[in-house]
């Protein structure tokens, strides 16, 4: 359940940094939240060198690392699922917080709609068609190993196709969401 009176986010923006360290941060940051040592937190960042990240359950037979290293991209498992995203050209946020925290709480599938509703929101009013996939939408076993492939529940798209990949870990108190946004290329 989301808060009575919400308390106000913090903001942070970070340099481009390596998938290790961006992983680190955000773990660092929801560990912090779960605490009540820092308030919920929306944090924009991006990759450098461009990176593979896996979800937290995906196999790493999933990549062809001969092409991986040929890139010179790096390789890193996320806490949260979902499947892999290679991260160049795009702006990643993590969304750290708790339960209490308004947006947050409630089942997954709430709170995934209540934050698509406002990543949406904002991609309207910059003039991009942007829609929610329908909760019936599941990426299910059968699904490939590349996140943008097919939208899942609550999902952003634009003209049927995935725009924003999400994914959200529950654990030792606190809920990290990660999303990817591609700004330029072909995904």
């Amino acid at each position: 359940m989301s808060t009575q009176n919400p308390q106000p986010w913090r903001l942070v923006v970070t340099e481009a940094a390596s998938g290790s360290w961006n992983m680190a941060v955000d773990e660092a940051i929801a560990t912090y939240t779960a605490r009540g040592e820092s308030p919920a937190t929306l944090r924009f960042y991006q990759w450098r060198p461009g990176t593979v990240s896996l979800g937290r359950n995906q196999s790493f037979a999933d990549l062809d690392m001969d092409r991986v290293q040929q890139q010179g991209y790096g390789v890193v498992r996320r806490a949260t699922g979902g499947r892999a995203i290679l991260h160049i050209d795009e702006l990643t946020y993590s969304i750290s917080g708790t339960a209490n925290d308004a947006g947050l709480g409630g089942a997954i599938l709430d709170s995934y709609n209540q934050l698509s509703n406002g990543l949406m929101l904002g991609l309207q009013r910059l003039g991009i068609d942007a829609v929610k996939a329908q909760a019936e939408s599941r990426s299910g076993a059968d699904a490939g190993p590349i996140c943008f492939e097919f939208p899942s529940a609550y999902e952003i798209t634009v003209g049927g196709r995935k725009l924003i990949c999400t994914a959200q870990s529950r654990r030792s108190g606190y809920i990290l969401k990660h999303g990817s946004l591609p700004l330029t290329g072909n995904v």
